[in-house]
C-alpha cells in the first residue's frame, strides 16, 4: 500500500513538472535578440531594460544600461523586458547597481522593480518571440526598436523584424506588424498532463482515506 501511494505521488509530481514546460512536436523554440537603434541619440537621458531572461531553464533576469550598438539576447520564456528611462542628471548608477546582483539568482528583485517604477519612466515593452510552428523556415528572430519623444513623453516602437537561419543569415525582414504565429500547440498535451495530475491526486487521497477506514 505504501509503495502504491509513493508511485502515485511520483506520478503527480512528474505530470505537474512536464505540463509546466512542454513543447509539442508541432512547435519549436527559436532564439531571440533585440536592439534599440537610437537610444544614444537622447544624450540627456539614460535607458535601462529589465528583466531580460537569458536562460532556457531556470529564469536568469539580467539588467542592461542600453547601448544602441549592442544586440541583446532574450530567451523569451519568462518575464517581459521593460525599457525604463531617466534624466541623466538624476541617474544614480551606484544606487541602481546596489539593487542588482547578477551573481545572486535567488535575490528578491522586488526592491529593484520598485526603485525603477518609482524613479524612472516607462517607454514601452519588448515583445519577445519564443515558440513558433515547427514548419517555420527560420531559427532566430531579431527585432529592431526605436525611441521617439513627443512633448517630453517617450515611446518605444518596433520598426523591423528579421528572420534568420541557423547560420545567422537573414531570410527576410518585415516592419514588425505582420506578426508571428507563435501559438504553443502543446496546449492539448498540457491539458492532458493536468488531468493526469488531478486523477493522481484523487487516487492518492482515496488510498489514504481507504487505509484509514480499514485501520479503524
Amino acid at each position: 500500500m505504501k509503495n502504491l501511494i509513493l508511485f502515485f505521488t511520483f506520478l503527480f509530481a512528474v505530470s505537474i513538472t512536464v505540463s509546466a514546460d512542454v513543447i509539442s512536436d508541432n512547435s519549436k523554440r527559436v532564439s531571440y535578440n533585440f536592439s534599440i537603434k537610437n537610444a544614444d541619440e537622447f544624450e540627456k537621458f539614460v535607458f535601462v531594460v529589465y528583466p531580460v531572461n537569458t536562460s532556457n531553464g531556470r529564469p536568469v533576469y539580467e539588467m542592461y544600461i542600453l547601448d544602441s550598438a549592442r544586440n541583446y539576447y532574450c530567451s523569451g520564456r519568462f518575464g517581459t523586458p521593460v525599457v525604463f528611462g531617466i534624466e541623466k542628471v538624476k541617474f544614480d548608477k551606484s544606487k541602481l547597481m546596489s539593487l542588482y546582483d547578477p551573481d545572486d539568482l535567488d535575490k528578491n528583485d522586488n526592491a529593484l522593480i520598485q526603485y525603477l517604477n518609482s524613479n524612472y519612466f516607462v517607454t514601452g515593452e519588448i515583445t519577445t518571440v519564443s515558440l513558433v510552428p515547427r514548419s517555420a523556415d527560420f531559427n532566430s528572430v531579431k527585432d529592431t526598436y526605436i525611441l521617439s519623444e513627443t512633448d517630453g513623453s517617450f515611446k518605444l516602437e518596433l520598426t523591423e523584424r528579421s528572420y534568420l537561419d541557423n547560420e545567422g543569415n537573414i531570410i527576410r525582414t518585415d516592419d514588425g506588424t505582420v506578426g508571428i504565429d507563435s501559438f504553443d500547440s502543446s496546449i492539448n498535451l498540457q491539458y492532458m498532463m493536468i488531468i493526469v495530475s488531478f486523477l493522481s491526486l484523487i487516487t492518492i487521497l482515496f488510498v489514504i482515506f481507504r487505509r484509514r477506514v480499514f485501520v479503524k
